[in-house]
């Protein structure tokens, strides 16, 4: 009866959460995370620079809803990414190796590993939370909320 209790079965391998397996179903999840506020950057930088009223919206408030937008996206998207991870995979998730300039060997690769989903959550709320704390902003608005985004 003791030999059956001290048999050693095998040891169970860790496998991936499957919460949320499938839900990003594009590869350039990082790219957009990278490049968004960026572009949405353009786009504030974009807007009128005359003062007063934008329609009938004030231009602090344009800026401020287009920033606040882009970081609740941002947000979105690393929380699916967050969720999507797998835990016990080694190496690099979300990759992306594209080709740049191959004569001379340059490439555009972008990757995350546990630590870097984790960092980038956390910039995202920061983002959010960022915009969020800058109601006060009348003056210069379009330029803070622009570079706000750039810094991003």
């Amino acid at each position: 009866m003791t030999a059956i209790l001290l048999q050693v079965g095998p040891t169970p391998t860790p496998a991936g959460s499957t919460f949320g397996a499938g839900i990003v179903g594009f590869s350039f999840l990082l790219s957009v995370m990278v490049w968004a506020p960026l572009l949405m950057a353009v786009v504030v930088a974009g807007l009128p620079s005359r003062r007063g009223m934008y329609g009938r919206v004030e231009l602090a408030d344009v800026a401020r809803s287009t920033a606040l937008a882009t970081n609740v996206g941002l947000l979105v998207l690393c929380l699916l990414g967050y969720i999507q991870f797998q835990v016990f995979s080694t190496g690099v998730l979300f990759e992306e190796k594209l080709p740049w300039l191959p004569d001379i060997g340059a490439g555009y690769h972008l990757g995350v590993d546990g630590v870097g989903i984790t960092t980038l959550l956390l910039g995202a709320i920061v983002g959010l939370v960022s915009v969020l704390a800058s109601t006060g902003i009348r003056e210069r608005s379009r330029e803070y909320f622009c570079l706000l985004l750039v810094a991003q």
